[in-house]
Formats: C-alpha cells, sequence, structure tokens
C-alpha cells in the first residue's frame, strides 16, 4: 500500500526550485510569496479544507496578493472600425515600421487625423506570423481620473505581458505592491524577449510590435499627479531586442513630452485627402454630391477634433435652411 520514491530532489533542492518557479512570474524576487504558496498547500492537506481540499486559480492569486482583474487592468478600449478608410501613405508607414530595427517609431498627426484607427491597422500589414499589441492610453478620456491611470508601469507593462502571456508566448506578469518600475521594466522586457524568440522559431521574419496609442496623454497624466516619467518614455528609451518593433502615437506638438531617443524616428500622418474623405462621407451618405464632399472636407479642416461631430455636422447642414450652418 506504501510505495516510497527515492528519485525526487531532496527538500532543500525542491524549496529552491519553488522559489525560482515563482519568482518567473513576479516582477521581482518575493521571498514571501513562494512560503504563502506553501502554506495555503498545508492548509488544503489539513482536516479544516475536508470539505474543500482543490486549490484553484482565485486560491493562487490571493496567496500571491492579486486577482484577475490586476492581471489586465487596462484593457483597450478603441473600437477597430471594420471598414476603415485605407490611407494612401499608410503603407509607407508600415514599411518603415517594418524597417526600423533597433529604434523606436513616433507616429504624430494632429486630432482628428485618424491615429487610433491607423494604430488598429498596423498588425494585419505585418509579416506573415507577426504579432502586435495595442495599449490604449487614452481609455475613453479616463486617463486623467483617479480610477482610470494607464500611464503607471505597474498598470501598463502588466497588460501588456499578460496580453503576451494569453497568447502562449511567455510567462504571466503578476503585480507585486514592493516591487519599483525598474523591476517591471526588467520584467516585461524579458517577456519580449521570450515572445519574440517563439515567434521567429516559427518565422524567421516574424515581428512583435508595441503600439501605444495617445502616448502623450500617458505623460500628461503623470506630470499632473507629479510623477516625472510615464512608462512610455522609459519604454522608448529600452534597447529593443530583434525582431522587435516599438511604435508611439501623439500629437505634434506634444512629441517632446516623450522625450524619444535621438535616433528615434518620427513620421507624421497626413491630413485627409479629398478623396479618402469622399470615400468616408460616401460610407453614410451614399448620394452625396461632389459639392458636398467639398462642403464636408471644409468641415472636416475645420473641426478637425472629431470625424464623428464633422459628420453630425454634414448631417445638420444638409437639413438647414440657414445661409450659414455651424458644425
Amino acid at each position: 500500500m506504501l510505495r516510497l520514491d527515492g528519485s525526487h530532489d531532496n527538500y532543500w533542492t525542491q524549496r529552491n526550485i519553488l522559489f525560482q518557479d515563482v519568482s518567473g512570474y513576479l516582477p521581482d524576487m518575493d521571498v514571501d510569496a513562494p512560503i504563502r504558496l506553501k502554506e495555503l498547500v498545508n492548509r488544503k492537506a489539513l482536516s479544516e479544507s475536508a470539505d474543500n481540499p482543490s486549490i484553484t486559480k482565485m486560491d493562487m492569486l490571493r496567496e500571491l496578493r492579486t486577482d484577475e482583474a490586476q492581471l489586465f487592468p487596462a484593457p483597450c478600449l478603441i473600437n477597430k472600425i471594420d471598414q476603415a478608410i485605407p490611407r494612401q501613405h499608410e503603407d509607407m508607414i508600415v514599411r518603415s515600421i517594418i524597417e526600423a530595427a533597433g529604434v523606436p517609431v513616433v507616429v504624430h498627426a494632429d486630432a482628428g487625423i485618424g491615429k487610433s484607427v491607423f494604430a488598429t491597422n498596423i498588425g494585419s500589414n505585418l509579416p506573415e506570423g507577426s504579432v502586435s499589441l495595442l495599449y490604449d492610453c487614452f481609455g475613453n478620456g479616463q486617463y486623467r481620473s483617479v480610477t482610470g491611470y494607464r500611464h503607471g508601469h505597474r498598470i501598463a507593462l502588466v497588460q501588456l505581458a499578460n496580453e503576451l502571456a494569453a497568447l502562449g508566448l511567455c510567462h504571466l506578469l503578476i503585480p507585486t505592491l514592493n516591487a519599483d518600475i525598474s523591476a517591471y521594466m526588467r520584467a516585461f522586457m524579458h517577456r519580449v524577449r521570450q515572445a519574440v524568440s517563439m515567434l521567429r522559431a516559427k518565422n524567421a521574419d516574424a515581428l512583435l510590435c508595441i503600439i501605444v496609442d495617445a502616448a502623450d496623454n500617458a505623460q500628461i497624466a503623470a506630470e499632473e499627479i507629479g510623477e516625472p516619467r510615464s512608462f512610455v518614455r522609459d519604454l522608448l528609451r529600452e534597447p529593443l531586442p530583434e525582431g522587435v518593433r516599438l511604435v508611439a502615437l501623439c500629437r505634434p506638438h506634444r512629441e517632446s513630452l516623450l522625450d524619444p531617443p535621438p535616433q528615434a524616428l518620427s513620421l507624421g500622418l497626413s491630413a485627409f485627402t479629398v478623396e479618402e474623405t469622399a470615400a468616408h462621407l460616401h460610407q453614410k451618405f451614399p448620394d452625396a454630391s461632389e459639392h458636398d464632399v467639398e462642403e464636408f472636407h471644409r468641415l472636416r479642416l475645420v473641426d478637425s477634433a472629431c470625424n464623428v461631430r464633422c459628420l453630425n455636422g454634414f448631417a445638420y447642414l444638409k437639413a438647414s435652411s440657414t445661409s450659414e450652418p455651424r458644425c
């Protein structure tokens, strides 16, 4: 009834292995985490847990002082547009991103030009087998609220790392209370190297592209609460492993907020052409005339902060009988 197997590692070796395994999922060395997990197993083996002897995911996270919400603290709130208007110079910018080995890329454009839509389209134009991650610094305008902060290293880097982990490309990154920003950056870059190695093992030309939309908003939010740097500032200055591309999008007059390194590639996203405006307008107003296109294009230039507002303004213009309707 009893069989003793002496081929396993001894107690001290197994304890060291446990410490190493647990530290692989944390941003820094937490000496208490393995002890808490060991005590969890002890409790589950005793009579007090007779009615519930199993160890669940929630039990593990609770002992590591976190929960599922903290594993994905800032999900992307940017909706991908299925019928996005292709931009004339979009392919050229994506090609520049693909060729930007070892240097970060900053794409700048004024409000309403289509930075966020462009950010969602980058991944579909990368080489076969590539993976792109889109981090949303704006968060539907909640980036400046205490409950919606997205600029911190603990929030952004954990979100990005665990999106990679969810794809099976790296270890999970479990946040801890005591880790500093350097620890989070080291842990994140380790997982980036894990992920790109796995991608390139299947396809030598595959890329891992990390896209940070509204990067300037992250730095603004950090400075408003007295923090000198957002995560994107540090990420832009981090050496990029081979096969990794980093893209940050911002407004032109705020590019200096990101303090990109001198070798960073700066690219501009141009305003809509009349042809692109026509394609956009005809999606909602198929019967729009050439004069309507010209008027809508003028409204878009006047109020480029919001394309939806321009469409609403055009609808009002069509229905208004006044000589000078306003958007």
